[in-house]
């Protein structure tokens, strides 16, 4: 079953939150001081060049002036191939990586008026990486992190002791913004413009500029491919589903590169859906590559560290923690979420984090009734659906008793079968706003289909590849809350 479903921007206000987090969204990991070289290390120096992916992101209708501009794939043919990771609809997607670079990556928020951009410098060798993630030039915040055989630590930069994380977060090593998701998007690209020499400073070879366009499907794929090799619990992949529902829209990304397709710049601005499922301008993003099979790159897991769930040793002790529910196993936080009036939602993320903080999560569940044992304190609680999305802000949970909250969403169900003469045919299934063909919000490859969608109008589109581009369309289909609606499309012989 082939299955791509849209859905709402993620409120990552702080622009270092999307890209990188640890055991969610935690600011990512880098060297330690036991003998690792830190990112800030005279191996790491490159020419620096501002690059401005505003200007950066060329058109479709031509390139800087100047620049040559033939339509067509890059000058040379892609990259080998290595091991893949085999997906549905027997296509594979490609994770692997040079096996060691160096890489610089610059982010700023496109919908904030004043964003303050965020810097990474790093190293990578064989699956392990660190780095050090600063907020502003100016002596702005900075966190360092490693990431050692898919062990995440981080710390403040200045600190001794790191922070040991018990899961790797997929922002961190697969989200959009993330330096290792560029090169690997690079291969896929539907399609590549080359826009003549370019030359970048530092790089060994001629460079090009190539702008790659990538397709919502190829975006699916890849996501789909790095929650499998993240995790395998299907609570944590339904979660990490809905978090990247959002960013499955159509990219386009302008790439610097020497005659065997070695990425040394890309640059663009990252689009996301909206509320309403449309793509809207999300982020800015620079990255820049180098030192390629460097040997003297080494990354190395810190020595002294603690565990993300113990407590700091000076930290004060919690009065009035719920010690005997923990022991037990007990609940204080039940976030029942319903999909509509009284049906349980099954297809969800329920987020936990300290009121006013959304780059850290203390916990998550997926299903219909939630369960969260947290220390006594206020809390901000993410509720997500596949297009939809509802903050509980400010709950305060005391040190007895249970708080119990309900999220109710509109909901419906539509039921779509395809026949021909009476029997069942191969369909694809294309869900838009009523009025609206542009931006699709589910698409299925699955016959028949069940599509759980907000309360709303849609047109719905049939197509068969027999006979060829066999299409029909449904217009102003209505779904209610909790309501199903249900079309049959019998298509000619």
């Amino acid at each position: 079953m082939f299955r791509i479903v849209g859905g709402r921007l993620i409120l990552f206000l702080v622009v270092a939150a999307v890209v990188l987090g640890t055991a969610g969204c935690v600011p990512l990991p880098a060297p330690s001081r036991q003998g690792v070289e830190t990112p800030g290390s005279e191996g790491d120096a490159l020419p620096r060049q501002t690059v401005s992916a505003g200007a950066a992101a060329v058109s479709q209708s031509g390139g800087a002036p100047g620049d040559e501009q033939a339509t067509g794939r890059s000058p040379v043919e892609g990259p080998a191939t290595p091991p893949g990771t085999p997906i549905g609809g027997g296509q594979e997607i490609f994770l692997a990586l040079p096996g060691a670079f160096r890489y610089r990556v610059t982010l700023r928020s496109v919908a904030a008026a004043e964003s303050t951009e965020t810097h990474i410098v790093g190293r990578y060798r064989d699956g392990d990486w660190a780095q050090v993630v600063r907020l502003g030039l100016d002596g702005g915040p900075e966190e360092e992190s490693v990431v050692v055989a898919g062990t995440a630590y981080t710390r403040p930069v200045g600190e001794v002791v790191w922070t040991r994380w018990p899961t790797l977060g997929f922002d961190m090593a697969y989200g959009l913004a993330s330096p290792f998701t560029v090169l690997r998007l690079y291969p896929l690209a539907d399609e590549r413009t080359s826009l003549g020499p370019s030359p970048v400073p530092g790089a060994p070879e001629a460079t090009y500029r190539v702008q790659a366009s990538f397709l919502t499907p190829t975006i699916h794929r890849l996501f789909g491919a790095s929650i499998a090799v993240l995790t395998q619990d299907a609570q944590t992949r339904t979660a990490l589903e809905v978090q990247v529902a959002p960013f499955e829209v159509q990219q386009t990304i302008n790439y610097w590169v020497d005659a065997k397709d070695r990425v040394y710049r890309a640059a663009a601005i990252l689009l996301a859906a909206d509320q309403d499922g449309q793509p809207m301008p999300w982020l800015e993003a620079a990255w820049d590559f180098w030192g390629y099979d460097d040997p003297a790159i080494a990354i190395a897991a810190p020595r002294e560290y603690r565990d993300a769930l113990e407590p700091p040793e000076d930290a004060p002790r919690l009065e009035g923690a719920p010690a005997s529910a923990a022991a037990s196993g007990g609940a204080n936080l039940i976030v029942r979420v319903f999909a509509s009036p009284g049906v349980l939602a099954d297809r969800l993320a329920v987020t936990v984090y300290p009121a006013g903080e959304s780059r850290q999560p203390l916990d998550w569940r997926t299903d219909g009734e939630s369960r969260f044992s947290v220390p006594p304190g206020t809390y901000d609680v993410l509720v997500q659906m596949d297009y939809a999305e509802r903050w509980l802000t400010g709950l305060a949970i005391p040190t007895e008793g249970i708080v119990v909250r309900e999220v109710v969403f509109d909901f419906g169900t539509l039921e779509v079968s395809v026949t021909r003469g009476g029997l069942r045919v191969p369909a694809e299934i294309v869900i838009y706003p009523a009025g609206d063909r542009q931006n699709w919000l589910d698409w299925r490859s699955e016959n028949p289909v069940s599509v759980r969608l907000p309360a709303g109008t849609y047109d719905v589109e049939v197509a068969t590849a027999e006979p060829a581009g066999a299409k029909r369309v449904l217009e102003g289909v209505e779904i209610r809350p909790g309501g199903v609606t249900v079309r049959r499309v019998e298509l000619a012989e």
